[in-house]
């Protein structure tokens, strides 16, 4: 194996896209080895500071890939807010 063909893993810090996949902080994926960009570091060197601090999932905006999972009898139910 040469070294070009030799990845490494790494974290994301910040949002970013890469290979035509939209990546969040936090998530690991793989790259050659020698590629650098500011929004993700190599997985050892990444500290739990680096990593933004995660929102109340009930605060934030939800996709309608995720309605399935709160299995919501209506659109309109899962999207209002419950006070």
């Amino acid at each position: 194996m040469t070294d070009s063909a030799k990845t490494i893993r790494v974290k994301a810090i910040a949002q970013g896209f890469r290979n035509g996949y939209l990546r969040y902080p936090g998530d690991e994926f793989p790259v050659k080895a020698g590629t650098t960009s500011k929004w993700f570091k190599p997985v050892a060197e990444v500290q739990p500071s680096d990593l933004p601090e995660i929102d109340d999932p009930s605060t934030t905006p939800m996709a309608l890939s995720q309605l399935k999972q709160k299995q919501a009898s209506s659109f309109t139910k899962a999207m209002t807010p419950k006070k």
